[in-house]
């Protein structure tokens, strides 16, 4: 496996869907052992640096090199980022797959603040999917009605 250093505005991406998320009151993220504020600006900037840091730490453990940290710098401009459409959320949803896939290589990936912070960006992003808040599979019981079952052989020869 291959790892690299995501582009500043991949990580600008993801502090974006975290300030643009930030009514919901469900996303926390801690660096530095202090809680930032998806409404301070110097927060946004220490959540970025945050991420980039991770990343590089993946990156110089896979290659055992020193850690290189992208820099950028993140402005009221980056931060707003559309979390309403189904293609907005998936789009945001990959780029969390993408940052965790390229971010996991060293020792402290799993009890970090940043993979924590992912987690609960990635949860609140799946509920404003349509449809979530009122589906019924938080306890699915009984079997499944064979007329609303689909075959994945089906659907792979082109039935319907």
């Amino acid at each position: 496996m291959s790892a690299f250093v995501h582009a500043p505005s991949h990580l600008r991406a993801l502090v974006g869907a975290w300030v643009a998320l930030h009514p919901s009151g469900r996303v926390h993220f801690k660096t530095g052992g202090r809680d930032l504020s998806p409404s301070d600006p110097e927060d946004w900037q220490r959540a970025f640096d945050a991420l980039a840091l991770e990343n590089a730490l993946s990156v110089a453990a896979r290659y055992r090199e020193e850690p290189e940290p992208v820099s950028g710098v993140v402005t009221s401009r980056d931060v707003c980022i559309p979390v309403s459409d189904v293609k907005d959320i998936a789009r945001l949803l990959k780029a969390i797959d993408s940052y965790e896939y390229q971010s996991c290589e060293h020792e402290g990936w799993a009890t970090s603040s940043v993979a924590a912070f992912c987690n609960q960006l990635r949860h609140a992003l799946y509920s404003r999917l349509p449809g979530y808040q009122d589906g019924d599979g938080w306890a699915i019981q009984g079997e499944p009605n064979p007329e609303n079952v689909v075959s994945l052989f089906a659907m792979a020869r082109g039935a319907k």
